[in-house]
């Protein structure tokens, strides 16, 4: 965790993807790991989120926002019907994840709101045009989101100094795409790697390695349900050079083959 003080121009803003769909009740996943944050706003239903031992129900009017990184599980409540505005992003303050300085609610009650709406048209719209005015136009709007949210909420401030768990996880989080060991890991936070697994497994749930490969597959369903990337750039821009492997390892997490994960995505309206 970092000392809370950050000057504003050393903020940097990153869209990665983002909609406004209708869910259905395939809508849902468990255990999920990403490598942005998150943030929706319900426009009608509700949705169950659980991030820990913390179950959110949001309805129209709520805000829900996930740090990058947060174990969470989603789905729709009994209702089986919602919408939301959604995007995944990233706020960087002095190179650093902005909810590493703060700490938020997971869940912000702000009502109807045309100007959330506004907002996050906005950078849906924007973030369709690679124009540097449009990024600047994107950037703004999800940093006037991210304020929306903060200025509405209670939050608390990390002022505790990062330890090596902390450095890992954002090594992680930063890194995932590249090859690299667990001793490398443990090297990298100077801890034994036996300790090291013991430490990071109880701060997050995961060994080391499990929460890379939980970060790769869910940053692997993202593309292949999203992007007309060809399946084998997806894997490679991943790190991964063994088709066979890849595919196996898709399947394991996420029950289809990376084609036929495809094929159901196309078929669906909802999106993360």
């Amino acid at each position: 965790m970092k000392n809370s003080e950050f000057y504003s121009e050393q903020i940097t803003t990153v869209f990665a993807w983002g909609g406004n769909p209708v869910l259905s009740p395939s809508w849902k996943d468990k255990n999920v790991i990403i490598p942005h944050n998150k943030i929706f706003y319900i426009t009608d239903g509700e949705i169950s989120v659980q991030v820990g031992k913390e179950k959110i129900i949001a309805k129209e009017g709520d805000m829900v926002l996930i740090p990058s990184g947060v174990k969470h599980s989603y789905q729709l409540t009994d209702k089986q019907y919602a919408k939301k505005y959604w995007i995944h992003f990233d706020v960087l303050a002095n190179g650093n994840n902005l909810f590493d300085y703060y700490y938020p609610p997971y869940k912000l009650s702000v009502g109807k709101s045309k100007q959330l709406e506004d907002l996050f048209r906005s950078v849906l719209s924007h973030a369709k045009n690679n124009s540097p005015a449009s990024k600047l136009a994107a950037s703004s709007a999800i940093l006037s989101i991210v304020s929306f949210y903060m200025e509405r909420c209670v939050y608390k401030e990390y002022t505790v100094a990062e330890d090596e768990i902390d450095i890992a996880v954002e090594f992680i989080k930063n890194n995932y795409q590249e090859k690299f060991t667990l001793d490398d890991l443990a090297k990298k936070v100077n801890l034994s790697p036996n300790y090291f697994i013991k430490r990071f497994k109880e701060r997050t749930g995961y060994s080391p390695m499990q929460y890379v490969i939980t970060i790769k597959m869910e940053r692997a369903k993202f593309l292949i349900e999203q992007s007309i990337d060809p399946i084998g750039k997806i894997m490679e821009d991943l790190g991964f050079y063994d088709a066979a492997h890849f595919s196996k390892l898709f399947k394991k997490y996420s029950g289809y083959s990376p084609k036929k994960f495809r094929e159901i995505s196309q078929q669906r309206f909802d999106i993360k």
